[in-house]
Protein backbone atom coordinates (compact mmCIF):
# COMPACT_ATOMS: atom_id res chain seq x y z
CA UNK A 1 0.00 0.00 0.00
CA UNK A 2 2.81 2.40 0.84
CA UNK A 3 4.54 1.77 -2.48
CA UNK A 4 1.27 2.29 -4.34
CA UNK A 5 0.50 5.54 -2.50
CA UNK A 6 4.06 6.84 -2.86
CA UNK A 7 4.06 6.12 -6.59
CA UNK A 8 0.63 7.73 -6.92
CA UNK A 9 1.73 10.94 -5.19
CA UNK A 10 4.79 11.38 -7.38
CA UNK A 11 2.83 10.48 -10.50
CA UNK A 12 0.69 13.56 -9.87
CA UNK A 13 3.75 15.83 -9.97
CA UNK A 14 6.06 17.03 -12.72
CA UNK A 15 9.60 17.40 -11.40
CA UNK A 16 11.65 19.94 -13.31
CA UNK A 17 15.08 19.30 -11.79
CA UNK A 18 15.74 15.84 -10.46
CA UNK A 19 19.04 16.42 -8.65
CA UNK A 20 17.64 18.83 -6.01
CA UNK A 21 14.56 16.65 -5.65
CA UNK A 22 16.60 13.49 -5.09
CA UNK A 23 18.87 15.35 -2.68
CA UNK A 24 15.83 16.32 -0.60
CA UNK A 25 14.62 12.70 -0.63
CA UNK A 26 18.02 11.60 0.68
CA UNK A 27 17.87 14.14 3.50
CA UNK A 28 14.31 13.20 4.39
CA UNK A 29 14.70 9.41 4.15
CA UNK A 30 18.35 8.34 4.32
CA UNK A 31 19.59 10.78 6.96
CA UNK A 32 17.20 9.73 9.79
CA UNK A 33 17.78 6.06 8.96
CA UNK A 34 21.55 6.55 8.97
CA UNK A 35 21.46 8.26 12.37
CA UNK A 36 19.54 5.30 13.81
CA UNK A 37 21.88 2.79 12.16
CA UNK A 38 25.00 4.49 13.52
CA UNK A 39 23.52 4.55 17.04
CA UNK A 40 22.68 0.84 16.90
CA UNK A 41 26.10 -0.10 15.48
CA UNK A 42 27.88 1.87 18.20
CA UNK A 43 25.78 0.11 20.85
CA UNK A 44 26.58 -3.28 19.34
CA UNK A 45 30.27 -2.43 19.10
CA UNK A 46 30.39 -1.34 22.73
CA UNK A 47 28.64 -4.50 23.92
CA UNK A 48 30.69 -6.74 21.59
CA UNK A 49 27.58 -7.98 19.77
CA UNK A 50 28.65 -6.79 16.33
CA UNK A 51 28.88 -10.05 14.36
CA UNK A 52 29.95 -8.85 10.92
CA UNK A 53 31.83 -5.79 9.72
CA UNK A 54 30.55 -6.47 6.20
CA UNK A 55 26.94 -6.33 7.40
CA UNK A 56 27.73 -3.12 9.29
CA UNK A 57 29.07 -1.58 6.08
CA UNK A 58 25.94 -2.68 4.22
CA UNK A 59 23.78 -0.92 6.81
CA UNK A 60 25.89 2.23 6.66
CA UNK A 61 25.35 2.32 2.90
CA UNK A 62 21.61 1.74 3.44
CA UNK A 63 21.72 -1.37 1.25
CA UNK A 64 20.17 -3.65 3.87
CA UNK A 65 17.11 -4.21 1.67
CA UNK A 66 19.06 -6.09 -1.01
CA UNK A 67 18.12 -9.34 0.71
CA UNK A 68 14.46 -8.61 -0.04
CA UNK A 69 15.35 -8.24 -3.71
CA UNK A 70 17.54 -11.34 -3.81
CA UNK A 71 17.30 -13.78 -0.89
CA UNK A 72 20.73 -15.22 -1.72
CA UNK A 73 22.19 -12.02 -0.31
CA UNK A 74 21.54 -13.38 3.19
CA UNK A 75 24.33 -15.90 2.64
CA UNK A 76 26.83 -13.08 3.17
CA UNK A 77 24.69 -10.57 5.08
CA UNK A 78 23.49 -10.85 8.68
CA UNK A 79 20.42 -8.82 9.60
CA UNK A 80 20.46 -6.84 12.84
CA UNK A 81 17.03 -7.61 14.19
CA UNK A 82 16.32 -4.32 15.94
CA UNK A 83 16.77 -2.37 12.68
CA UNK A 84 15.47 -5.11 10.38
CA UNK A 85 12.48 -3.01 9.21
CA UNK A 86 14.90 -0.55 7.62
CA UNK A 87 15.11 -2.90 4.63
CA UNK A 88 12.35 -0.72 3.22
CA UNK A 89 14.68 2.28 2.98
CA UNK A 90 16.69 0.55 0.25
CA UNK A 91 13.56 -0.31 -1.73
CA UNK A 92 11.91 3.12 -1.62
CA UNK A 93 15.14 4.94 -2.53
CA UNK A 94 15.58 2.68 -5.56
CA UNK A 95 11.96 3.45 -6.48
CA UNK A 96 12.72 7.16 -6.27
CA UNK A 97 15.62 6.63 -8.69
CA UNK A 98 13.04 5.33 -11.19
CA UNK A 99 11.02 8.56 -11.17
CA UNK A 100 12.95 10.39 -13.95
CA UNK A 101 12.38 7.46 -16.30
CA UNK A 102 8.73 7.02 -15.24
CA UNK A 103 8.03 10.72 -15.76
CA UNK A 104 9.60 10.65 -19.23
CA UNK A 105 7.51 7.64 -20.25
CA UNK A 106 4.37 9.15 -18.69
CA UNK A 107 4.73 12.39 -20.64
CA UNK A 108 5.39 10.54 -23.87
CA UNK A 109 2.57 8.03 -23.64
CA UNK A 110 -0.04 10.04 -21.72
CA UNK A 111 -3.42 8.31 -21.91
CA UNK A 112 -1.99 5.12 -23.43
CA UNK A 113 -0.58 3.43 -20.36
CA UNK A 114 -2.88 0.42 -19.88
CA UNK A 115 -1.26 -1.91 -22.41
CA UNK A 116 2.24 -0.86 -21.35
CA UNK A 117 1.40 -1.60 -17.70
CA UNK A 118 0.02 -5.05 -18.54
CA UNK A 119 3.12 -5.92 -20.57
CA UNK A 120 5.46 -4.60 -17.87
CA UNK A 121 3.55 -6.51 -15.19
CA UNK A 122 3.76 -9.78 -17.13
CA UNK A 123 7.49 -9.31 -17.76
CA UNK A 124 8.26 -8.39 -14.13
CA UNK A 125 6.24 -11.27 -12.68
CA UNK A 126 7.82 -13.75 -15.07
CA UNK A 127 11.30 -12.39 -14.33
CA UNK A 128 10.76 -12.68 -10.58
CA UNK A 129 9.41 -16.23 -10.74
CA UNK A 130 12.24 -17.44 -13.00
CA UNK A 131 15.25 -15.66 -11.47
CA UNK A 132 14.15 -15.24 -7.81
CA UNK A 133 15.13 -11.57 -8.12
CA UNK A 134 12.14 -9.69 -6.74
CA UNK A 135 11.21 -6.68 -8.87
CA UNK A 136 7.55 -6.63 -7.77
CA UNK A 137 8.26 -3.73 -5.41
CA UNK A 138 9.29 -1.56 -8.36
CA UNK A 139 6.33 -2.75 -10.41
CA UNK A 140 3.97 -1.76 -7.58
CA UNK A 141 5.50 1.73 -7.36
CA UNK A 142 5.28 2.15 -11.15
CA UNK A 143 1.63 1.06 -11.27
CA UNK A 144 0.81 3.59 -8.53
CA UNK A 145 2.67 6.23 -10.54
CA UNK A 146 0.69 5.62 -13.72
CA UNK A 147 -2.58 5.13 -11.85
CA UNK A 148 -2.27 8.80 -10.90
CA UNK A 149 -2.16 9.82 -14.56
CA UNK A 150 -5.03 7.48 -15.47
CA UNK A 151 -7.22 8.83 -12.67
CA UNK A 152 -6.75 12.38 -13.94
CA UNK A 153 -7.78 11.37 -17.45
CA UNK A 154 -10.89 9.38 -16.63
CA UNK A 155 -12.96 8.46 -13.53
CA UNK A 156 -12.88 4.99 -12.04
CA UNK A 157 -15.59 2.74 -13.44
CA UNK A 158 -17.52 0.12 -11.49
CA UNK A 159 -16.95 -2.75 -14.01
CA UNK A 160 -13.20 -2.14 -13.91
CA UNK A 161 -13.17 -2.07 -10.12
CA UNK A 162 -15.28 -5.25 -10.00
CA UNK A 163 -12.75 -6.99 -12.26
CA UNK A 164 -9.92 -5.79 -10.05
CA UNK A 165 -11.78 -7.09 -6.99
CA UNK A 166 -12.13 -10.54 -8.55
CA UNK A 167 -8.42 -10.55 -9.43
CA UNK A 168 -7.51 -9.53 -5.89
CA UNK A 169 -9.65 -12.29 -4.34
CA UNK A 170 -8.26 -14.92 -6.70
CA UNK A 171 -4.67 -13.98 -5.86
CA UNK A 172 -5.41 -14.14 -2.11
CA UNK A 173 -7.08 -17.57 -2.38
CA UNK A 174 -4.21 -18.86 -4.51
CA UNK A 175 -1.78 -17.64 -1.88
CA UNK A 176 -3.53 -19.76 0.76
CA UNK A 177 -3.44 -22.77 -1.57
CA UNK A 178 0.28 -22.32 -2.28
CA UNK A 179 1.00 -21.81 1.40
CA UNK A 180 -0.53 -25.17 2.28
CA UNK A 181 1.65 -26.96 -0.27
CA UNK A 182 4.78 -24.85 -0.79
CA UNK A 183 5.26 -22.78 2.36
CA UNK A 184 8.89 -21.70 2.76
CA UNK A 185 9.85 -22.31 -0.88
CA UNK A 186 11.00 -19.60 -3.31
CA UNK A 187 7.84 -20.19 -5.33
CA UNK A 188 5.67 -19.20 -2.39
CA UNK A 189 7.90 -16.34 -1.25
CA UNK A 190 7.91 -14.82 -4.74
CA UNK A 191 4.17 -15.28 -5.11
CA UNK A 192 3.42 -13.45 -1.85
CA UNK A 193 4.89 -10.29 -3.40
CA UNK A 194 2.44 -10.62 -6.28
CA UNK A 195 -0.56 -11.21 -4.00
CA UNK A 196 0.51 -8.30 -1.79
CA UNK A 197 0.79 -6.07 -4.87
CA UNK A 198 -2.74 -6.85 -6.06
CA UNK A 199 -4.06 -6.25 -2.55
CA UNK A 200 -2.21 -2.92 -2.29
CA UNK A 201 -3.60 -1.79 -5.65
CA UNK A 202 -7.11 -2.84 -4.65
CA UNK A 203 -6.96 -1.00 -1.30
CA UNK A 204 -5.96 2.26 -2.96
CA UNK A 205 -8.60 1.90 -5.70
CA UNK A 206 -11.24 1.03 -3.08
CA UNK A 207 -10.76 4.35 -1.31
CA UNK A 208 -10.65 6.21 -4.63
CA UNK A 209 -13.94 4.56 -5.53
CA UNK A 210 -15.53 5.46 -2.21
CA UNK A 211 -14.52 9.09 -2.66
CA UNK A 212 -15.89 9.14 -6.19
CA UNK A 213 -19.13 7.22 -5.77
CA UNK A 214 -20.02 8.40 -2.25
CA UNK A 215 -18.56 11.94 -2.07
CA UNK A 216 -20.53 12.84 1.06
Amino acid sequence: SFLMISGYLYGAKSIGSFRPWLRKRCVAVLLPASVLIVAVLIEQLCTQRLDSWFSAAVYLLNLQGLGFLYPGFYKVFSEIEVIGPLWFITIIMLCYCMVPFLQKVRDRYAGRNSLHILIAAAVCIGFTMVTNVNVIYFLTFAIGYYLSAAKRLQPMRIPGFALLSVLMLVTQVLRLVLRSAYDGTMLYLNYTSISHMTLGIWILCFFFGCGQWFPK
